[in-house]
């Protein structure tokens, strides 16, 4: 289990890293799918990628092969121990991961943060969430949570789990937000500086808050 998060860059193990939080606009959403429905958002069919808007700034949409480049450009800046450009396409081409980009609604090619997870059976654990450093603070990370655990649910995940620093109060305070619970502490578990993990899990068949 790991979870990766912007406010100060802290190296983890297996080349992740762990950070996190800006702000939250509060600004409703919409979303447009051809096969979800969640109960906090209306439902619109479209078609794939499928898509939530942000008033008329912003849309997140599936991550593809064409984004790695500007993604992974934004990986390296923002982490120690960043994941690689052959990582991000490798896991767009695997079955059990699912890979989110937030992009500007004037540019979809104007990518301002991204997400994933991956599953299996009706587990599913966060490896990754990352705004651009000019974009934070206006709630982005916030709706892609949202949209990675909507994603989720429509695969019938049941328990969404990520780690963060026990000292990330603000990104602990978030996850609690979305539903999220400590469920267990890894000693030691993060590097530079040397610093223990909260596990944390999410029931996803619980009502959303």
């Amino acid at each position: 289990m790991f979870a990766r998060m912007l406010v100060h860059e802290n190296s983890g193990v297996a080349g992740y890293s762990e950070a996190f939080m800006y702000g939250q606009s509060g600004k409703q959403a919409s979303i447009g799918s051809s096969y979800l429905i969640t109960d906090v958002l209306d439902h619109v069919l479209g078609s794939d990628p499928f898509v939530w808007s942000l008033g008329d700034e912003m849309k997140i949409r599936d991550m593809t092969i064409k984004d790695c480049d500007k993604v992974s450009e934004i990986e390296h800046a923002t982490f120690s121990m960043p994941w690689s450009r052959d990582n991000f396409e490798g896991s767009i081409l695997q079955e059990n991961y699912c890979l989110l980009v937030a992009v500007s609604d004037e540019d979809e090619e104007d990518i301002l943060g991204y997400c994933c997870f991956y599953y299996v059976l009706d587990e599913a654990e966060i490896p990754n969430v990352c705004v651009r450093e000019d974009c934070r603070g206006q709630g982005i990370a916030f709706t892609m949570m949202k949209e990675l655990m909507a994603r989720a649910r429509a695969l019938e995940v049941n328990d969404m789990y990520l780690e963060v620093r026990k000292s990330n109060t603000p990104a602990r305070g978030l996850y609690r937000k979305l539903g999220f619970k400590d469920v267990g502490l890894r000693k030691g578990f993060y590097e530079l500086p040397k610093e223990d993990a909260v596990i944390m899990r999410c029931n996803l068949s619980e009502p959303e808050n």
